[in-house]
């Protein structure tokens, strides 16, 4: 496929590419994996969201926001269920433990959904009750996001300590 009319440099080939026109060297492996790779999606983004303390009328504009555009939620038993109505009509919603005695997976088990699911190019609100950063394993999961490459953002919330003043 590639011709013995390229100049060779030092085992590499120099190939014409545009825009300029120019000849660069590269190396046949290079050649090769730029044929066959399958470019990766890029990285969908994971926001760290907090739902605030319970109250539907105390979750802040920007986690409705993250939660329209989500294509995962995952959320936690402890966040009130009426906040997953902000949630875009075709996000896959997955509750993470159970009130009652159910099984609640392990922290390395939800870094891991929202990893996959962030390396799949979908975007994924991780759903808290309160605050992210209160009481919420936000440091655990943002290791695991920034050791994957995947981009995050932290939306706080409300935390139940500050809202008990409201009522």
């Amino acid at each position: 496929m590639l011709g013995t009319s390229l100049p060779r440099v030092r085992g590499r080939l120099a190939v014409l590419s545009p825009p300029a026109y120019r000849f660069t060297v590269v190396s046949q492996l290079e050649i090769l994996e730029s044929m066959t790779n399958k470019p990766k999606p890029t990285p969908g983004t994971v926001y760290l969201v907090g739902a605030g303390p319970g109250d539907p009328g105390l979750i802040t504009l920007r986690a409705v926001e993250c939660l329209a555009q989500a294509d995962v939620v995952l959320y936690d038993y402890l966040a009130n269920p009426t906040s997953l109505e902000h949630a875009a009509s075709g996000a896959k919603l997955v509750r993470l433990g159970d009130s009652e005695a159910g099984r609640r997976p392990s922290q390395d088990e939800i870094n891991a959904l929202m990893v996959e699911a962030a390396l799949e190019g979908k975007t994924v609100v991780r759903l808290k009750g309160g605050d992210p950063s209160v009481f919420g394993r936000s440091a655990d999961e943002t290791e695991a996001l920034n050791a994957a490459g995947v981009p995050f953002e932290i939306v706080p919330g409300i935390t139940t300590g500050l809202a008990v003043g409201a009522d």
